[in-house]
């Protein structure tokens, strides 16, 4: 089976992490300038800047699972069970072809930049194919195929795709609150700019 892997890259944490940061800073900001009333008016920006942190630096990530993979973007995330990874491609950012045609991946961007993941040799747990538990990783397109491609090809070799409950095919659905969370977000932008200014 192996442990349940949820990769997020280390960039967007910390883009996530300093737009709460800056979120607090504001309203800390309107309180001191202005009390109640200035947080009550403007408040929202700061409110909207963090849930838009959420929405487009936490919420994607790849979670792979003895069910399948689930591959977490902004507005839509796609359950893919082990049958339907029919390749998985990593040269600009992790991409699945199922049955269903060609799925992306926000969480597992591709190889480079300034916070680029580990490389695998420093993280031999993310390569166990028999391990347990829950944990949180960074990684590249590269090393989130690779783990993705391991566990296939291990779920193939011992004659089945997954335990019972193992997802079956691709399953979509939007997510509501990241949807909720980004138009908001601008909604409120496009009222404080029109108030503020």
């Amino acid at each position: 089976m192996g442990p349940t892997i949820v990769f997020r890259p280390t960039s967007a944490r910390l883009y996530a992490a300093l737009s709460w940061v800056v979120a607090l800073v504001l309203l800390l900001a309107f309180a001191t300038n202005g009390g109640v009333a200035e947080i009550l008016q403007y408040g929202p920006v700061a409110l909207a800047l963090a849930a838009l942190g959420w929405a487009v630096f936490w919420q994607p990530h790849v979670r792979v699972e003895a069910r399948g993979v689930t591959l977490a973007n902004v507005f839509r995330t796609h359950e893919v069970g082990w049958d339907a990874v029919e390749r998985v491609e990593t040269r600009w950012g992790l991409n699945l072809q199922t049955p269903a045609g060609r799925i992306t991946a926000w969480g597992a961007p591709a190889k480079g930049g300034l916070f680029a993941g580990r490389r695998s040799a420093e993280q031999p747990e993310l390569l166990d194919t028999e391990g347990t538990g829950t944990f949180a990783a960074s990684g590249d397109s590269v090393l989130v195929g690779r783990v993705i491609e391991l566990r296939a090809s291990a779920r193939a070799a011992g004659g089945h795709l997954g335990p019972a409950g193992a997802w079956a095919g691709v399953r979509s659905s939007t997510n509501v609150a990241a949807v909720v969370a980004a138009l908001g977000g601008l909604a409120l932008a496009v009222v404080a700019a029109t108030t503020l200014g």
